[in-house]
């Protein structure tokens, strides 16, 4: 399947998509069905059907999991060298992008990337650079709220550094049933023919 760059990197929220874009799109799935009929076949003969059954049981069970806005803005990289107060920006201009992509009904990188969060965070005087658009309305109105954060951020407590919490390494014991356990579990993939992380 030919993969284009600029076809995967272009913006598929747009409506309607082009007949380009739609002809890329099926050309990922026109495959599908016979590969899907190919697997069905082999797990069939190898007798994991059932298998393959209790782990889409599993996986329907998942759901999402809001991520905590308290610390969600720590995941963002670079966010984890920011001294206190730039980590208190960053939280701050972080909320206000999130809220705008919410309005605009865009993916949060869309709107504004988290290299460039990071950016204003430690240079909050800079604020943005001449690449923001600010000339057509959403532009100046972003543009202000994004001044507001920065001001309140400046206000906020610094973010200390919350303590990670380490595990203590294995004991002699508990290494030894590791590898035991590693063992046996390689030895069950190569008789199965499967990868033993499965």
């Amino acid at each position: 399947i030919p993969k284009d760059p600029r076809m995967q990197k272009s913006d598929w929220s747009l409506r309607p998509l082009t007949l380009e874009a739609l002809e890329y799109a099926a050309q990922d799935v026109v495959f599908l069905i016979d590969v899907a009929k190919r697997l069905i076949d082999r797990l069939t003969i190898l007798s994991r059907c059932s298998w393959v059954s209790e782990e889409m049981e599993r996986m329907e069970r998942i759901r999402h999991v809001a991520v905590d806005p308290e610390t969600s803005f720590l995941s963002l990289k670079g966010s984890k060298s920011l001294a206190g107060q730039e980590k208190a920006i960053l939280k701050r201009l972080f909320a206000a992008r999130e809220f705008e992509a919410i309005r605009r009904n865009l993916p949060p990188y869309y709107v504004l990337s988290h290299e460039k969060l990071v950016h204003m965070a430690l240079n909050p005087t800079d604020l943005l650079d001449d690449s923001f658009p600010t000339a057509n309305s959403k532009g100046a109105r972003f543009h202000n709220m994004l001044r507001e954060a920065i001001l309140m951020g400046q206000q906020d407590p610094p973010i200390i550094r919350w303590r990670q919490s380490y595990r203590l390494l294995p004991d002699q014991f508990e290494a030894e049933r590791l590898r035991s356990l590693k063992k046996w579990r390689t030895g069950i993939g190569d008789k199965l023919s499967i990868d033993p992380y499965l």
